[in-house]
């Protein structure tokens, strides 16, 4: 439980922040003639083209040239391009070719002939060039990255200085968490006084307070109101509330208890999911085609063994995988959107039983059994529903429920207990 107190996660925050922020002053104090280069006019350089290479460890066709100028005679060694433009190139070819005054990065390369080789235009007054994208918008994402981590780190330091909450209520479950979970234990606590709706929170425990509670029905329990860190668990007993006020264990039978489970925000990311990822290995799809038609247009051309086997045959392999992929999310996608938008069923009944189900892994489902019409409905009107964990702890085997769903994968919109009745064992 010390990883979830707050004052960690006040100083996991600052910390890493710090160190990011450490870096970020360190990357702007080295490359700030790096930076300074891409406000500067590029030279134009004219010459003839020298010693001509592939780059061995870059399979995908890049290589290098050098630049022999003859007023005044110089070398410009090691210039770099990318794979189309190199196979355009050859030695000897007379040139002009643009570059950055300092770390000679080529924007524009034009043949004697006037013939365009390659174009990438210099763009004055911006905050970064073409070639320095990738660089700058990774020290942006670091910058995003350590102000998230100042906040997280604040909020942990907020939560623990501001006044807890104190809430008192019915123990409906203990729970031994999953194994790979950060705190082992949890409680359900049904807060009281109960007004018409059932509210239940969720708690996580170390181990000595869950011990605490075993066997107790009811608890006051003492927590911090941002991350819900508990400072404190006190058992109670009946003789702890005022007499006109002391809370149902049974949860307040017979009463209209709405339980709200599928939220407008989670129900979009359950459809759109699997259509982002779709569109995410079609766009792959596309990217690994457009790569491997150089290499097909061009057969015979110069290049590299490496590079013509990456563009003829494993590019066309990993978009044809891709596009496999994503033909199955797709269809899951379309699925779960037509379910989503046919009309809504209505199940009313008691809830038969209630299962957890093990996949294999540490991930269990919980499932609860519902007789659609009551009892003397048979076999046929039995219907499954996948919950929630926190619904799962509340329902109790016998509460009435009308549960709002979708027709064939029955997702569940409105959750609603009726009342209660004790099912002949």
């Amino acid at each position: 439980m010390w990883k979830k107190h707050p004052l960690t996660r006040f100083l996991f925050g600052t910390s890493l922040a710090l160190i990011f922020s450490l870096g970020l002053l360190l990357a702007v104090m080295i490359g700030a003639d790096y930076w300074a280069e891409g406000k500067t006019q590029p030279i134009e350089i004219s010459g003839k083209i020298i010693n001509k290479s592939p780059k061995a460890q870059m399979p995908n066709g890049s290589g290098s040239f050098d630049l022999e100028t003859t007023d005044p005679p110089l070398i410009y060694s090691r210039l770099e391009v990318e794979p189309r433009v190199f196979r355009l190139l050859s030695n000897e070819l007379e040139v002009v070719v643009s570059l950055s005054p300092v770390s000679h990065h080529v924007y524009g390369i034009k043949s004697a002939n006037g013939e365009i080789i390659k174009r990438n235009e210099w763009d004055a007054g911006e905050l970064y060039q073409d070639y320095q994208a990738a660089v700058y918008w990774s020290l942006v994402g670091v910058g995003v990255t350590t102000a998230l981590a100042f906040i997280y780190g604040m909020l942990g330091l907020v939560d623990w200085l501001i006044k807890p909450r104190l809430v008192r209520g019915v123990i409906v479950s203990r729970i031994e968490q999953a194994d790979f979970s950060a705190a082992g234990y949890g409680m359900l606590l049904r807060q009281a006084p109960l007004s018409g709706n059932r509210k239940s929170r969720r708690f996580q425990l170390n181990e000595a307070d869950f011990l605490a509670t075993d066997g107790a029905d009811y608890a006051e329990v003492k927590f911090t109101p941002i991350f819900r860190y508990v400072r404190r668990v006190r058992t109670l007993t009946a003789a702890d509330f005022p007499p006109a006020e002391v809370p149902s264990l049974e949860g307040g039978d017979g009463q209209t208890v709405r339980l709200r489970y599928l939220t407008p925000w989670r129900r979009k990311l359950l459809v759109f999911s699997d259509g982002i990822v779709a569109f995410c290995l079609f766009t792959l799809t596309l990217f690994f085609l457009a790569n491997s038609l150089p290499g097909w247009l061009e057969y015979g051309m110069s290049g590299t063994v490496a590079s013509l086997s990456t563009e003829r045959y494993l590019f066309p392999a990993l978009a044809i995988f891709c596009f496999s992929l994503g033909l199955l999310f797709g269809a899951n996608f379309l699925r779960k959107l037509r379910d989503l938008r046919a009309p809504k069923k209505l199940t009313i009944g008691p809830v038969l039983s209630k299962w957890r189900v093990n996949g294999g892994t540490n991930d269990t489902r919980r499932q609860i059994v519902v007789a659609d019409g009551g009892l003397q409905g048979g076999s046929d009107s039995i219907r499954k529903f996948d919950i929630s964990n926190f619904l799962f702890e509340e329902l109790r085997v016998g509460d009435i429920v009308e549960i709002e769903h979708t027709p064939r994968l029955r997702y569940i919109f409105r959750l609603e207990v009726k009342g209660h009745q004790e099912l002949a064992r």
